[in-house]
């Protein structure tokens, strides 16, 4: 029996975002609550298979927040009261 890992774990050794994976198995209509949720060894060679995937997920979501960072406003002054 091979010992469940949980998403965290997972998103480490692939050098991606929990995130990132709970979005890809959501996807893949696999009920997952929280990054602590373990998985078994089905889903974790399917997220292992398709890891290509969630590296894009993760790319996808580095340039989304990228391009929102200059519409942010920025405070000229600051008043301390």
């Amino acid at each position: 029996m091979v010992k469940r890992k949980r998403i965290f774990q997972i998103a480490i050794d692939l050098n991606v975002t929990h995130t990132d994976i709970l979005s890809y198995l959501k996807s893949q209509n696999i009920d997952v609550s929280s990054h602590m949720t373990p998985v078994d060894e089905i889903v974790y060679n399917m997220i292992l298979k398709d890891k290509a995937s969630i590296r894009r997920l993760n790319e996808e979501r580095t340039r989304m927040d990228y391009k929102n960072i200059g519409k942010t406003k920025k405070l000229d002054s600051v008043k301390i009261l």
